[in-house]
């Protein structure tokens, strides 16, 4: 029997096989560092030196090579939007509480009161109404008299209907500061305003069936 001497041949480094080389062009950079490392006798310094350099290579050919994708990442990402009219808001000046009249200092508000159940509620309202007058106006240096005319409907004897005035009140302003209006709430007052009043009248369809009593200052009513 001849022996004869088993020769091995040594395997084939995987890089250089066929199936190797695409990795290496798919991942050369890494391959290129790790080759260095591992299969090279390079001085330590000049090994860190090299991956450096292929390194920077590396990153500076990524961002050559995607300029669209930086620019896109630098800026915030703005969304569509629909244009909405906007309205404009106009300003409408509340209409004033009373008028003014300069020549006389007279703040005048006239009133008209459809919904009493009766004479003295209707003498009623329109004193509440004089006293919010007063309290509002004399805020303003310049009012140096109120008067509130109260209008309402009448019909006559024939049947005919008109607005005409039913409570007419005029005071000044050192009059009206004499009264503590708190104090007098739920209070009869017409003997006291009919005294301080310059001008004081009742209309004669409402003064005969007046109860003087039930003619106070009510805090509760709005003045418009």
């Amino acid at each position: 029997m001849n022996n004869q001497s088993s020769i091995s041949k040594p395997s084939k480094k995987w890089y250089k096989t066929w199936w190797g080389i695409p990795i290496i062009v798919i991942l050369l950079p890494f391959f290129l560092i790790w080759y260095i490392w591992a299969k090279t006798n390079w001085d330590k310094n000049v090994k860190i030196v090299v991956t450096i350099i292929i390194f920077l290579i590396f990153v500076i050919s990524n961002i050559s090579n995607n300029p669209s994708k930086t620019s896109n990442n630098s800026q915030p990402t703005s969304t569509p939007t629909s244009t909405i009219p906007v309205k404009k808001t106009i300003q409408v000046k509340p209409k004033p509480i009373y008028k003014f009249i300069a020549e006389t200092g007279i703040a005048k508000k006239t009133i008209s009161i459809t919904d009493s159940w009766n004479e003295s509620s209707l003498v009623k309202n329109a004193v509440s109404a004089f006293v919010k007058l007063g309290q509002i106006a004399f805020k303003n240096s310049k009012v140096k008299y109120v008067l509130l005319e109260c209008k309402t409907e009448f019909t006559d004897t024939h049947g005919k209907k008109s607005n005409e005035i039913a409570v007419s009140l005029k005071m000044s302003r050192n009059n009206f500061k004499k009264y503590n209006w708190k104090n007098l709430e739920y209070q009869p007052i017409y003997d006291q305003l009919k005294e301080d009043c310059d001008n004081f009248y009742i209309h004669p369809g409402i003064f005969k069936n007046l109860n003087f009593d039930k003619v106070y200052y009510s805090p509760n009513y709005q003045l418009k």
